[in-house]
Formats: structure tokens, sequence, C-alpha cells
């Protein structure tokens, strides 16, 4: 028999003679227990592996018949986000950060993201950038695996963003010219994203 780990374990063994069945018995009363009717049933939470089992049905006279059997017990469900991961903004220059988190009966074996160029996950779910970001939109795909390779999916768009005003290398001050001389004055600012343009408000 094979049943899913997180599911009761159930099955029905059922013998005939001629006095009739007296008892059923099984030899594992750890995991299991059996009913007068001959059904099975897992006496505690079983972990994932195989059980060697053998059963047993008994006459009035303590005559008796035996069977082996193995009762596997697997994990086939995927882990579950506690909560599920979500788009993300961040500022450009800022480092990102954001954990994910999801659970599973087995526990988590590890995280994992298709981009680990620009982005690292840890065996918490914390995901960083790698790398300095640059202003645009990432599709990141995160995966949650559990011990026996069933995962949980999400895809994610993280947006870098800049709006942060450029700052004045050195702030600009009154000027004072002579009439007639040509007036020079040069100014500089610095961004992250860095200086597309100048402008001033009198081009006359």
């Amino acid at each position: 028999q094979t049943t899913p780990a997180s599911n009761p374990c159930s099955y029905d063994v059922d013998a005939s003679d001629l006095s009739g069945i007296a008892s059923y018995w099984i030899n594992d009363t750890t995991n299991f227990a059996i009913d007068s009717n001959g059904l099975i049933t897992n006496a505690t939470i079983l972990s994932v592996g195989d059980y060697g089992l053998e059963i047993r049905a008994y006459d009035p006279s303590s005559n008796y018949v035996s069977a082996v059997i193995t009762i596997t017990v697997q994990d086939t469900e995927a882990p579950t986000w506690d909560t599920a991961p979500t788009d993300q903004t961040v500022e450009l220059g800022d480092p990102f950060s954001y954990d994910v988190d999801a659970s599973d009966n087995d526990g988590i074996d590890y995280y994992w993201i298709n981009d680990t160029t620009n982005f690292a996950i840890d065996s918490n779910g914390l995901i960083t950038n790698a790398v300095a970001l640059s202003v645009g939109d990432y599709g990141l795909e995160i995966r949650a695996y559990d011990p026996f390779s069933n995962y949980i999916s999400a895809i994610i768009t993280i947006t870098v963003e800049d709006t942060t005003p450029p700052t004045w290398d050195i702030a600009p001050t009154d000027q004072t010219v002579e009439l007639g001389d040509p007036f020079s004055y040069d100014v500089d600012a610095s961004d992250l994203s860095g200086i597309a343009s100048y402008w001033i408000n009198d081009t006359t």
C-alpha cells in the first residue's frame, strides 16, 4: 500500500474460516492498529518511508493465516507559502531585501530563484540584490522545495525606480559680470542615473 504522508492510512483486510475469524493481529502496534473487522489504520503520524507489516487472521482454534506487506508513506504534496510573494519596488541605489517563507510537513529543504545574476536567496528565503540594480523591471521566479523535491512557485516583478532628484556637486551661487564681458559659469550635478540634461528658465 502507498499513502500520502499527510493523509490518514486506512486499509481493510478480510479473511474467511469455517469457524469464523476470532481476531486480527499485526506485528507493529507502535505505528498501526487493526480492529476486529480487519481494518488497519495508522496509530500515529507516519514519517515518510517504508513500513514492513505482518498481518494475521486467527480462527477460534488459534489457527492463523499470515501475510507480509509494505506500507510506503510518501510525500507528494508541495509546500505552501505562508504569505504569497508579491511585487516589490525599490529605489535606485537602495539595497534590496525581501523575505519569503513557505511551510511543509517535512520542512523546507531550500529556496530557489531563476535570476542569480542580479539576486541571491538564502536558506531562510531572504532575497537580496547580488549587484547594483539598474532602473527597470526584473521578473523573478521563486521556488520553495521540500526534501522530496516537491515545490511551490511564484513569479513576481521587482521594479527599480529613480525618484530621487540629482544633487549639486557645489550649490550654484550668484555671479557678477562686467558689462560687455562674456559670461561663463559652470554648474555640475550628480545622480545615480546620470545627468540627462541641464535647463534654464531664461533662454533669451
